[in-house]
């Protein structure tokens, strides 16, 4: 990628624009990278991909399997230590389990 400081890219925007749209553009100031210029058609493609990648990440199933039987019909709630998980799934077993 081609690196450029603010002052040089403000006395070359014209060219800076038509350089974009084949390949970003990274600007400095201070020495410190504060802005990429990429072309319009690249950076709705990144936004097209950042939203598939957020609804992917939305819908998956759940990764914990607490969270999967939380998520299943029962109540969602956060729990405050392990012994209070260790109650709630031993309420959660007396109601599967036939009484003996």
């Amino acid at each position: 990628m081609k690196t450029i400081n603010a002052t040089e890219a403000q006395k070359q925007f014209g060219s800076l624009i038509d350089a974009a749209i084949h390949a970003p553009i990274s600007i400095t100031k201070h020495s410190r990278e504060v802005v990429v210029m990429v072309s319009a058609q690249r950076f709705y493609q990144l936004v097209e991909l950042a939203k598939t990648n957020l609804e992917a990440a939305t819908n998956a199933p759940p990764t914990h399997a607490l969270l999967g039987l939380l998520g299943a019909g029962k109540e969602i709630r956060a729990f405050d230590s392990p012994a209070e998980i260790d109650t709630w799934l031993q309420a959660e077993r007396e109601q599967w389990s036939p009484a003996a």
